[in-house]
C-alpha cells in the first residue's frame, strides 16, 4: 500500500533516480552511457528489490518494443532496427526498476519533481556552458554540443511548465520564481520553435485547466484566460525586439511563412523530410520499412544521413499504420484514463498538459526511442494506478 513514512532509504533513492534522469541529457551518445544508466538502476535495485508485476506500463512499452524488434524481418536494414529494438529493451529494463518503487508511492510528486529540478540542472549548466553573455545577449543560435539544441529549449519549456504548475495548483515555489527567467533567455537562443510553441500552449492549456469548473458559471475566468494570453503575446512582441530573441523571431516567421507560401530553407527541407515519411506511409502502410530505417529516405532524397523530423512521419514511414498505432496507442490510453480524473487529481492536470504538449512537438521531433519519454510514460501510468487506488468510485 502506498505509505507517507519517508525513511532514509527513500531519500537515497529519490537522489539516484534525480541522478538516472539527470544523466540522460548528458550521455549523448557515449558509448559507455548505457552502462553508467545500467549501473544506477543496479544500485536502485539493490535498495529497492524487484517483484515481478505486470502493469499496464509494461504491456504498453513492452508491445511496442517488441514490435520495433519484429521489423528486423522485413526492413530495408537490419542494423537500424535491431539498434531501436535494442535500445527500447534496455529502456523498458531501467523504467521497469523505477516502476516497482514508485508505484508503491501516495503520489507522483517526487517524479515531477525530478524533472523539474533536473531541467534547471541541464538548463543551467547550458547556460554556464555557453557562456551567460553569449546566452542573454546574442542573436546568433547556439550549436550542438553536449545536448541538441531543440532538446535542450524543450526541456527547458518543459521545466517552466512544471514549475508553472507548482505555482499555480499547489501553491509552491513562488519565491522561485526568478529561476524562469534565464530559461525563457536560453530558449530564445536555442531559436527553437518547438520549445517555444510548447511553453506558449503547455501555460494556455494550465491557465485554461485552472478555470475550466468556473467557465461554466460566469464570464470573469474566461476574462482571466484571454488576459493571460494578451499578456503572453505582449512579452514576446517585446521579446523578439531583442537582440537575444532575434533569431528565434526569424525562425517562427519561417514557421508561419511555411503556412502562407513562403519557406525558409530548413522549414522547406522539413517540409521534404515529412513527405517522404507520408509518401512512404502510402508504398508500405501497413508495417512500413523497419524501425529506424527512415534515415534511409532522407540520405536517398536529400543526402543528408538524418531522422524525418517529425515523429509522426518517421514511425509512419518505419512502422505503417500498425507501428503508429502501437505507439500513438500508448497516449490514446492513457488521455482517455487521465481525463476520468481531470476534476478531482490535480496532478492528472500536468500529466495532460505535458502530453498535449509532447504530441504537438512530436510534428517537429523524433522522440519515439529517447530515453526520457519513457521515463514520463512511467510517470503517467503511475499516476493512473495511483489514482485507481484513490479514486475507486471513479469506473
Amino acid at each position: 500500500m502506498p505509505t507517507n513514512i519517508i525513511t532514509s532509504k527513500d531519500k537515497i533513492i529519490w537522489f539516484l533516480t534525480f541522478t538516472f534522469y539527470t544523466t540522460l541529457f548528458f550521455i549523448g551518445r557515449n558509448v559507455y552511457g548505457s552502462y553508467y544508466l545500467a549501473f544506477i538502476a543496479g544500485v536502485i535495485l539493490v535498495f529497492t528489490g524487484l517483484k515481478l508485476q505486470i502493469h499496464a506500463f509494461h504491456i504498453a512499452v513492452f508491445q511496442f518494443a517488441l514490435f520495433c524488434l519484429l521489423t528486423i524481418f522485413w526492413a530495408r536494414n537490419y542494423f537500424f532496427a535491431m539498434e531501436k529494438a535494442n535500445t527500447l529493451f534496455k529502456i523498458f529494463i531501467c523504467m521497469t526498476v523505477l516502476y516497482s518503487y514508485y508505484h508503491k508511492r501516495p503520489d507522483i510528486d517526487v517524479l515531477l519533481k525530478t524533472v523539474l529540478w533536473s531541467g534547471y540542472i541541464v538548463s543551467f549548466y547550458a547556460i554556464i556552458h555557453y557562456g551567460p553573455s553569449r546566452v542573454l545577449f546574442n542573436s546568433a543560435r547556439l550549436y550542438n554540443e553536449f545536448l541538441n539544441v531543440n532538446s535542450l529549449g524543450m526541456l527547458s519549456s518543459l521545466t517552466i511548465i512544471i514549475h508553472l504548475f507548482y505555482i499555480h495548483f499547489l501553491k509552491k515555489y513562488r519565491d522561485w520564481f526568478f529561476l524562469m527567467i534565464p530559461l525563457v533567455f536560453l530558449i530564445g537562443s536555442t531559436q527553437s520553435r518547438k520549445a517555444i510553441i510548447m511553453l506558449v500552449v503547455g501555460y494556455m492549456f494550465l491557465i485554461i485547466f485552472k478555470n475550466t469548473d468556473n467557465i461554466k458559471k460566469n464570464l470573469l475566468p474566461i476574462l482571466r484566460i484571454l488576459f493571460v494570453a494578451f499578456m503572453v503575446v505582449l512579452v514576446l512582441i517585446l521579446l523578439s525586439q531583442t537582440d537575444a530573441f532575434h533569431g528565434a523571431t526569424t525562425r517562427m516567421n519561417d514557421l508561419i511563412a511555411s503556412f502562407t507560401g513562403g519557406e525558409s530553407h530548413s522549414t522547406n527541407l522539413r517540409k521534404v523530410y515529412r513527405e517522404l515519411g507520408w509518401h512512404q506511409l502510402q508504398l508500405t502502410p501497413l508495417l512500413g520499412i523497419g524501425m529506424g530505417n527512415g534515415r534511409l529516405l532522407a540520405l536517398e532524397a536529400t543526402n543528408h544521413d538524418c531522422y524525418l523530423h517529425c515523429n509522426y512521419a518517421e514511425i509512419a514511414a518505419c512502422g505503417g499504420v500498425i507501428g503508429l498505432i502501437s505507439y500513438y496507442g500508448i497516449y490514446l490510453y492513457i488521455l482517455v484514463k487521465e481525463y476520468k480524473y481531470l476534476s478531482v487529481d490535480k496532478y492528472a492536470v500536468i500529466v495532460m498538459t505535458i502530453i498535449f504538449c509532447k504530441l504537438l512537438t512530436d510534428w517537429g521531433a523524433v522522440e519515439y526511442a529517447s530515453k526520457s519519454t519513457y521515463y514520463l510514460f512511467m510517470m503517467y501510468f503511475i499516476h493512473l494506478e495511483q489514482c485507481k487506488a484513490k479514486y475507486p468510485y471513479i469506473k
